[in-house]
């Protein structure tokens, strides 16, 4: 991983609208909001209280926690990854395995509220755990790399993110930060500052083993300028805090689980494995 300057406004198009400003905004999230505008009333309505107290648990977090307003996060704070960094190779070897008999579907054909920030046919995903699950049949698929996750304490998230050359993600922000994401890259082009993400005005570039942490709540987007896949592996933690937030951060992310967001996800991930 690499430092890399912040990209000039030629790097990319200009998202300085008030209307894509004011989905970006901190504490908004619009893959949620346009997610939740789709529902019936009563569903739209407890959606929106559910996420207004989770916009209320987000600033209790960084009130809290320093590091809960940092970008990036020390790699140390959460040893337990070690094992799947050291296990980058094992994990793209099976990887490779993988694609090679089957394809992969869109990240918006499995989560609708992506189709905000992707459209094309350039952002694919492959999900091994989601909203604190197992996806058994992935992991079927991939058991050398789910037994690796599996040693994974506090993990919430897992999945593969592939995104094909000359592909743009736009900015954009998760919006919760009880958790924190992991990067590790497993294929990344080379020279990999072709492969780039920024988080809050700071820019890293993936690499093939590389490991780093961000909030995922901060402003980022990302850009594979090269001609070839990128591959790297998303992991959600649960973010370390103190008790009682401990308590709090789980009963929201319990209710994420059964919220109708979550129960799309896992429709949509069984119809693409049959």
């Amino acid at each position: 991983m690499k430092m890399q300057p912040e990209a000039t406004a030629a790097d990319a198009k200009n998202y300085e609208s008030k209307e894509y400003k004011a989905k970006t905004e901190p504490g908004a999230n619009a893959n949620f909001i346009w997610y939740i505008d789709r529902f019936p009333y009563l569903k739209k309505l407890q959606a929106y209280s559910f996420f207004t107290y989770v916009l209320g648990v987000n600033k209790l977090i960084r009130l809290v926690d320093p590091k809960a307003k940092q970008p990036f996060l020390s790699v140390e704070d959460y040893p337990e990854l070690k094992i799947l960094q050291d296990n980058w190779e094992v994990i793209r070897e099976e990887f490779e395995q993988l694609v090679a008999k089957r394809s992969l579907p869109n990240l918006q054909d499995i989560s609708s509220p992506q189709s905000v920030i992707t459209s094309d046919d350039k952002w694919k995903t492959y999900i091994l755990k989601v909203f604190g699950k197992m996806v058994d049949k992935n992991c079927e698929a991939m058991p050398k790399t789910a037994a690796l996750l599996r040693q994974v304490p506090d993990m919430e998230a897992a999945m593969f993110s592939v995104i094909h050359g000359n592909k743009h993600v736009p900015p954009h922000r998760g919006g919760y930060c009880g958790l924190v994401r992991a990067h590790l890259g497993v294929k990344v082009p080379q020279p990999a500052e072709q492969c780039r993400i920024k988080v809050d005005g700071e820019t890293v570039n993936w690499d093939n083993g590389s490991l780093f942490i961000i909030d995922d709540t901060c402003l980022h987007e990302a850009w594979n300028d090269s001609d070839e896949v990128r591959v790297v592996v998303l992991i959600d933690l649960r973010r370390r805090l103190p008790w009682p937030l401990t308590a709090i951060n789980k009963s929201v992310l319990k209710v994420m689980s059964m919220l109708n967001i979550s129960t799309e996800v896992f429709d949509n991930l069984e119809r693409f494995q049959s």
